[in-house]
């Protein structure tokens, strides 16, 4: 089946909130924020942020291997 949603703002809150995609799960948005109060993880085989001007990395350590 297909769920549509159309509207100007959706605001979503919960404890926790866990999502399972099997294939794609895309995000298209002018700008994209994530605010994070304590740690932040990804995990990929393969891991690919491209930029067409700048970027940052600010750290106390920044470990790249």
């Amino acid at each position: 089946g297909e769920v549509t949603k159309s509207a100007a703002r959706v605001i979503e809150q919960a404890e926790s909130l866990y999502q399972r995609v099997g294939e794609l799960y895309e995000i298209k948005a002018g700008r994209l924020r994530a605010l994070v109060s304590e740690s932040l993880w990804m995990k990929g085989e393969d891991v690919t942020l491209l930029a067409t001007k700048d970027v940052r990395i600010d750290g106390d350590k920044i470990n790249l291997g």
